[in-house]
């Protein structure tokens, strides 16, 4: 029964029966899931898709004699593509972030008057627009990265510096940020 297969012996058979490529694939989206759901509901999605895709390209490019179980495989796999899908969201995040933080003021029901959504879109970018000033680059991304919800490890891999670099960042940008706000 297809069900009772390896992950390797289910690969082999995945190349060449939708069957078993199915079965593979419900076997590996919790783990795609789950770590797409440390990040905000805003690349969630998105992120769920990319490492699907990834799941894919690695039951296409798996090697079983290099002596890789495929579960570990898969998993670098598609954790790679999601960081990849993370860095490319993360260069265009100024424009999405600003509607983003946007739409909570302009929220019909909470303001009711077109004149003040105005009024509270263009304070948004403003705060958003000093909040990129105060900041030191690195401080920007970190603190971007530290919002959508991500560990202090998984941003230190995503920027490049130490767990410990990334955490005196989010220290530095919080104490820069509440003075902005005072």
């Amino acid at each position: 029964m297809i069900n009772d297969l390896s992950d390797e012996e289910l690969v082999l058979q995945a190349r060449e029966r939708e069957e078993a490529a199915e079965q593979l694939i419900s076997r590996f989206l919790p783990k795609v899931e789950s770590s797409a759901r440390r990040f905000s509901e805003q690349v969630r999605e998105d992120l769920v898709q990319e490492g699907l895709l990834a799941l894919l390209s690695a039951l296409k490019s798996f090697d079983a004699d290099k002596g890789v179980d495929f579960s570990a495989y898969a998993c670098v796999c598609m954790k790679n593509r999601m960081y990849t899908y993370l860095r490319r969201y993360l260069k265009n995040t100024v424009e999405e972030f600003s509607d983003e933080a946007m739409e909570g003021y302009a929220d019909d029901s909470k303001l009711g008057d077109p004149d003040d959504i105005i009024v509270s879109q263009a304070s948004a970018e403003e705060l958003y627009a000093e909040m990129s000033q105060v900041l030191s680059p690195l401080e920007w991304r970190v603190f971007r990265l530290y919002v959508m919800g991500m560990p202090y490890k998984e941003i230190a891999e995503i920027v490049g510096v130490s767990p410990k670099t990334a955490d005196n960042a989010i220290q530095r940008a919080r104490k820069k940020l509440k003075a902005l706000l005072k």
